[in-house]
């Protein structure tokens, strides 16, 4: 018998990733022109944004590489681009969450299966972790390719890099579906997906605006070396208070700078921090998280005046004979 998780996976990542199929397309038929337009259009826009992340992020890691370069601390641009992963790969995981927390009745109806909370808990974890690693790893790795030109560092650096990439979207997600599971099984207007969408949608725009103006503000400022210095150098700098109050971040900044072998241990380090929270949701939050899909979405009936009296009269006590004459005479004058 196949285990459910690996399946459950699958699922998942083709519902929401796989684009969609309208039917099957006859031998030899030639497939339309709106649908090769509308694929070349959906290549063109991937291109265009995969190229402005990364410009953006090659930009800052170049500028900010050349401005700490002369006060030897060209390593903390790695503990920033560590720590904007992080950031971005929490906004993500907060929206895609939520709106796929149940995106179709095919989840609801996965409770008729023998297939436990936790595997589907588990399963939609791994899908969203699939888009925050993407976009984690376009982030993580122009800051590394221009360390890696600039420094030359040994073989160590990529292997510490990659468990970088891998483990830094896990410590968010694990903190989105903590804060997530509970609050849409406590609160009854929350399971209903257009409610969800609404306030995910809010949340989000509210966090990719703080990220934005972060970004720009950098982006804007690089060229300024005394500027990078006060707010990249330091320990009393924003970057350096972030790194010490957020230990995962840390440890993906030294296992890409520290020597020898220290470096591939304190990534796998925070690859184990990071699946280990995972996981501990996933068993923790899994039963409450397939209870809270029963009824998801349903429209509770208003208790109005209309429908009180409807209720008194079509339930009030009459005699048998009164209950079987209105019971025949409703039968043989509804509507066909």
């Amino acid at each position: 018998m196949t285990a459910p998780f690996p399946s459950l996976v699958r699922f998942y990542v083709l519902s929401v990733y796989a684009p969609a199929k309208r039917g099957a397309r006859r031998e030899g038929a030639k497939p339309a022109a709106k649908d090769i337009a509308k694929k070349v259009g959906l290549g063109l826009l991937f291109l265009v944004s995969f190229g402005q992340i990364v410009g953006i992020y090659g930009y800052m890691s170049v500028r900010s590489y050349d401005a700490l370069k002369g006060a030897g601390l060209q390593g903390l641009m790695l503990l920033n681009a560590s720590i904007s992963a992080t950031a971005i790969a929490f906004v993500l995981s907060f929206l895609t969450a939520l709106s796929t927390y149940c995106s179709s009745k095919a989840d609801t109806n996965m409770l008729a299966l023998p297939i436990g909370g936790r595997d589907l808990l588990g399963a939609k974890m791994a899908m969203v972790y699939l888009a925050d690693f993407a976009l984690s790893f376009i982030v993580l790795a122009c800051a590394a390719v221009v360390y890696a030109i600039k420094e030359a560092p040994p073989a160590g650096f990529y292997l510490g890099a990659l468990l970088s990439a891998l483990a830094i979207p896990l410590p968010p997600l694990a903190a989105v579906y903590l804060v997530a599971v509970p609050l849409v099984s406590a609160a009854r207007p929350l399971r209903n997906k257009n409610v969800v969408m609404v306030l995910g949608g809010i949340v989000a725009i509210a966090l990719s605006l703080g990220l934005n103006y972060y970004f720009q503000t950098a982006t804007s400022r690089m060229g300024d070396p005394a500027w990078v210095l006060a707010n990249f150098a330091g320990p009393d700098t924003l970057i350096a208070r972030m790194g010490r109050a957020y230990p995962p971040s840390l440890l993906a900044w030294k296992s890409m700078t520290a020597a020898g072998a220290a470096g591939p241990l304190s990534g796998l380090a925070v690859l184990a921090m990071g699946l280990g929270a995972a996981v501990l949701v996933a068993i923790a939050l899994g039963p409450l998280y397939a209870r809270s899909l029963l009824g998801f979405d349903e429209r509770r009936i208003k208790r109005v005046a209309a429908t009180r009296d409807f209720l008194v009269r079509g339930f009030r006590g009459r005699p048998a004979l009164a209950s079987l004459f209105l019971r025949e005479w409703r039968l043989m004058n509804r509507e066909p």
